[in-house]
């Protein structure tokens, strides 16, 4: 049945990324996830920032809470940059071209429908 072709399917993924022996594709995928999160954090926090508002001072009312001193607001720890955007981008471009791949490919495996 198609729930035990995904279920088989998961299984074999699941073994080439957490194996026991460290392997290439664990790194690049460990490698990945951390630039993608690391980029995604501090967009979110950039974003969430801006939309919190500006205080007389010209910093932002959610910096101002978090980092009163004013220490961190220059920090590349908080401030996305231009590598943080291609990684968000690229990002949304793989999850777009796996969502087109699964609706054009006719494998059972990826048709989600009940």
């Amino acid at each position: 049945t198609r729930v035990e072709l995904l279920e088989q399917s998961a299984d074999e993924i699941l073994d080439l990324v957490f194996s026991e022996e460290e392997t290439p594709l664990q790194e690049i995928i460990l490698d990945q996830t951390a630039k993608i999160v690391a980029s995604s954090g501090r967009t979110l926090f950039s974003q969430l920032s801006e939309r919190s508002g500006v205080l007389p001072s010209g910093r932002t009312l959610l910096g101002s809470i978090i980092d009163p001193l004013g220490v961190f607001r220059t920090s590349p720890l908080v401030r996305p940059n231009d590598l943080d955007d291609r990684n968000v981008e690229t990002m949304l471009k793989l999850i777009e071209l796996a969502r087109k791949q699964a609706a054009a490919n006719k494998n059972p495996m990826f048709d989600l429908r009940d």
